[in-house]
């Protein structure tokens, strides 16, 4: 029999079904919000490598240290010597914890298309993934083959838990980006997923080849053997280090506009939901026609350094697209995008963003009133309103 098969079915990995599969439902079930956006609902349940790179690794010690159970050591001499014995049973672990979280990743995109949302473009997701769960199954063999007994997997676990704590600095090791929002109008920084994937793809040859070069009855590595293992993690730490770059960046798709009185615009990929946004903001704004407001007249969907430079004439979305519930926008974000006409300088200096933020809540509150009268908005908005909406619109932008 195959001997990865074998350990599939004997070894200590048989616990990822049972462990991580529910961890992977409850990041995504409650977290439903994420829909309409297959990115969203990946990065969501990425959460999960932050919690269970620590277990990975204390399912492959505790497979290398007890290696010479009866039982066990039966599935290890059915395969190949060397390197099958000894890289097999981490790789067993690997198998398991992929067909979960493929799994899961199949359930999202299928959930999102379905709905008639967003595919995914972000294939960050699938290297950062793998890499992340296989270099912490490459630190739990190694410490497994050089120590013995329940100590193994609870030094494993702890060796792993504070690589992957954060530094304040760079990329943090053994894990993945991920999202608790829409990825709508974002993708991932190029330079800050390829320093993360270096990290762990650095991690994994090091401790691998400690693994190999220091296994029982092996002589220990050389120091050249060593210093040529550490140094592509040194270099890729360096980089991560020094990199300045957040780690999304504002979208670098092609863009679309749809409708007129007010114009949407955003990713291409998103038109569909562009155009519910669109005819629910033209009929709010048809309805407030005779309301004297200087309603937007062009939006669009911009996060980051985008947003800040969209210009006076086009106002940002402040809308979370995936939150498009039954075909229609929220209420709250209805209002909110009827009510703050621009990206207002205001919003980012402390003194003054409660009073920017108290002059929309003024017209958001009198919009919301009208455009529920059963027989809608029947006149001008008071003074007060008008005067909020003006000095609004005359913010000075970022």
């Amino acid at each position: 029999m195959n001997p990865l098969r074998l350990w599939m079915r004997r070894g200590a990995g048989l616990l990822v079904p049972v462990t991580l599969g529910p961890l992977l439902l409850l990041t995504l079930v409650p977290e439903h919000q994420w829909y309409l956006d297959a990115d969203w609902g990946l990065r969501n349940a990425a959460v999960v490598v932050g919690f269970y790179t620590p277990v990975l690794a204390a399912i492959a010690a505790f497979d290398a240290s007890r290696r010479l159970h009866p039982t066990l050591a039966v599935v290890g001499r059915s395969g190949s010597r060397g390197w099958g014995v000894t890289l097999v049973p981490p790789g067993a672990a690997l198998a398991w914890t992929m067909i979960l979280t493929a799994t899961a990743w199949v359930g999202v995109v299928a959930t999102a298309v379905g709905s008639g949302g967003i595919a995914p473009t972000d294939g960050w997701i699938v290297p950062e993934t793998v890499l992340a769960y296989a270099a912490a199954l490459a630190v739990g063999q190694w410490i497994g083959s050089m120590v013995r007994g329940a100590l193994a997997p609870v030094l494993a676990a702890v060796v792993v838990i504070v690589a992957t704590l954060p530094t304040g600095v760079g990329v943090r090791a053994l894990q993945v980006a991920t999202t608790t929002g829409t990825m709508v109008g974002l993708d991932r920084t190029p330079s800050r997923a390829l320093v993360s994937i270096g990290v762990n793809v650095s991690i994994l040859l090091l401790f691998t080849g400690l693994t190999l070069t220091t296994n029982r009855g092996r002589p220990r590595a050389r120091p050249a053997v060593l210093a040529a293992l550490t140094l592509p993690l040194v270099t890729t730490l360096s980089l991560s280090v020094g990199s300045p770059a957040q780690e999304f960046q504002p979208s670098q798709a092609a863009t679309v506009c749809v409708g007129s009185s007010p114009r949407v615009c955003g990713p291409a990929r998103t038109e569909r939901l562009l155009t519910i946004a669109q005819r629910d903001l033209a009929q709010a704004s048809s309805a407030l026609a005779a309301s004297g407001l200087a309603l937007p007249s062009e939006y669009a969907v911009a996060r980051g350094d985008a947003g800040r430079a969209l210009g006076p004439g086009v106002t940002q979305l402040p809308i979370e697209l995936s939150s498009l519930t039954r075909n229609h926008l929220p209420e709250a974000a209805l209002l909110d995008a009827l009510a703050q006409p621009r990206l207002c300088a205001a919003l980012y200096t402390a003194q003054t963003a409660d009073e920017y933020l108290d002059l929309a809540a003024v017209v958001s509150s009198w919009i919301g009133q009208q455009l529920a009268l059963p027989e809608g908005p029947t006149g001008p908005a008071p003074a007060d309103v008008q005067d909020a909406n003006r000095r609004l619109n005359e913010c000075p932008l970022p």
